[in-house]
């Protein structure tokens, strides 16, 4: 009995040409995540796919990266002075200071501040660290005078009086709020706001659902440039609590 073979190259080059033609508006992004689920599943059942073949008979669209609009220290500090809001304030400057990742600094609790030292220090969770692993770091006198008003403001509120929890998240408004996932939608609509005060809400390609040119993030890369600029690259990416050569 003669089995019948399928080429997986022209397999995988075919589904290509299909979602192309089914799903105009598709993005090459989400073809190359469809593509690595199906090379996941090939490679479950011991189909293996040659990297240096699929490359040249595989057409993939390519990904055209659009990076986020860099900022400077002029931006960072029209940010600042547009800022009102009493939690935003003290989160931007310990992004801009800290270069952590939003979720990151949005996991800080009281505990994990040393306001004893100087600079201030701040202990960063391994379980909310994208690379799993704790690391201290160091925030300006600026975000450590604003974070200080904030926590004063949050526990010797005589309007709204709360016991002092070492356990609290800092920038959690309220005392059942544990979860630091759940803070973002309400600190994003905010900086939203700011952006929008500024003139800096400006969308990727214009279109109407692209992410903003300008996010949170971006203060993460403001801090990344100048740690490198004036030390070097590979202090600013262990600055970062990154490995070598990865990316931001």
């Amino acid at each position: 009995m003669v089995q019948k073979r399928i080429n997986v190259y022209e397999l995988l080059d075919g589904f290509v040409s299909y979602i192309l033609a089914s799903r105009p508006g598709i993005t090459p992004k989400s073809i190359s995540l469809y593509l690595a689920a199906l090379r996941s599943y090939f490679a479950y059942y011991d189909i293996d796919i040659m990297p240096s073949k699929f490359k040249k008979k595989v057409k993939v669209p390519k990904i055209y990266r659009e990076d986020e609009e860099p900022l400077d220290a002029a931006d960072i500090r029209k940010m600042l002075l547009s800022c009102n809001n009493r939690r935003l304030k003290p989160l931007l400057l310990v992004l801009g200071s800290g270069a952590m990742r939003i979720t990151e600094a949005l996991a800080i609790r009281n505990k994990d501040i040393d306001f004893t030292l100087s600079p201030t220090k701040i202990h960063i969770r391994k379980e909310y660290s994208k690379t799993r692993v704790a690391r201290d770091i160091y925030i300006s006198n600026e975000a450590t005078y604003h974070l200080k008003q904030w926590l004063d403001w949050k526990y010797k509120n005589t309007e709204r009086p709360r016991q002092f929890d070492e356990e609290d998240l800092v920038f959690a408004v309220y005392q059942a709020s544990n979860n630091p996932n759940g803070l973002y939608p309400k600190i994003w609509f905010e900086f939203e706001k700011v952006l929008h005060t500024i003139g800096f809400d400006q969308r990727k390609d214009g279109g109407i659902n692209k992410r903003r040119k300008i996010t949170l993030h971006s203060l993460r890369r403001f801090a990344k440039g100048v740690v490198s600029n004036q030390v070097n690259q590979d202090y600013s990416e262990w600055f970062l609590g990154k490995s070598i050569r990865q990316s931001v």
